[in-house]
C-alpha cells in the first residue's frame, strides 16, 4: 500500500475539483441540512423523517418473508 505522503498534494486540488463523488456528497449533505432545518419546527431530523415515511404503511408487513 502506498504512503499517503506519496501522493502529490496537486492531485488533491484535482480530486477536490473534478471526483463526481465528492461534488455528489457534499451536494446530498446540503440538501439534508436543508432539510433538517425545514422539518426542525416539528421535532424532527431528515433521517427519522425518511426512517417514518419508510415505517408509514397501509398494512404491517408479513413475517413470512423473513
Amino acid at each position: 500500500m502506498s504512503n499517503p505522503r506519496d501522493v502529490p498534494f496537486e492531485t488533491t486540488h484535482l480530486i477536490r475539483d473534478a471526483c463526481l463523488c465528492l461534488h455528489v456528497q457534499r451536494a446530498a449533505r446540503a440538501l439534508s441540512r436543508l432539510f433538517d432545518d425545514a422539518l426542525r419546527p416539528v421535532g424532527l431530523t431528515s433521517g427519522q423523517f425518511s426512517l417514518l415515511n419508510a415505517l408509514n404503511r397501509p398494512t404491517p408487513p408479513s413475517i413470512a418473508p423473513v
